[in-house]
């Protein structure tokens, strides 16, 4: 082991490198954000307060100057340089179910132009400059509220592959954000 980061008082959930791999994102079920100096072990800076529910993910930009990380049913965006927080994403209003209402994962596009999330049952593209909600694909049958969902977007940003409780995995043509999609 080459070092050991303590600084969180609550189980950590999440982590994700920079792209340069200088720095180390953490994420707790608490909320905090804490960025930390790979190579020396410093917190660079902490971001977020408390929230009520459990946190699952924390995500660098392609450029590593962005954070984006979930919060109850809210996608944060932050600017690294002096940990601002750009925009919030309130997915409630943007979901049929807004009692369940759950990020569960968000990643960037590679070209770090949208940011991609699962809630329920959905995926979901965001505007990466303002939040904006640009499209949709889904649903994806087979969401268990008590359990996660997961997916991964390829790396030259056109397809996306879900993943789900009804034993399937789907792929996505995100061009068309048409909603078909090849089960396997």
């Amino acid at each position: 082991m080459v070092s050991k980061l303590m600084k969180h008082t609550r189980r950590v959930l999440s982590v994700c490198f920079s792209p340069d791999g200088k720095r180390l994102a953490s994420r707790s079920s608490n909320g905090r954000v804490i960025i930390w100096n790979e190579e020396t072990g410093a917190i660079l800076s902490t971001l977020g307060s408390p929230i009520s529910r459990v946190t699952l993910c924390v995500a660098f930009s392609p450029d590593g100057l962005k954070l984006a990380s979930d919060a109850d049913s809210n996608i944060r965006v932050w600017c690294f340089e002096n940990a601002e927080l750009l925009f919030n994403i309130n997915v409630v209003n943007t979901c049929r179910d807004s009692k369940s209402a759950r990020v569960q994962r968000v990643v960037w596009t590679p070209d770090g132009q949208q940011l991609v999330s699962v809630e329920n049952e959905n995926i979901k593209f965001w505007d990466s400059l303002n939040g904006t909600q640009m499209g949709q694909l889904g649903p994806h049958t087979g969401y268990n509220s008590d359990f996660d969902s997961t997916f991964a977007i390829s790396s030259d940003g056109f397809f996306v592959a879900s993943a789900s409780f009804d034993l399937t995995v789907r792929l996505w043509d995100t061009p068309s954000e048409n909603g078909s999609g090849w089960m396997w």
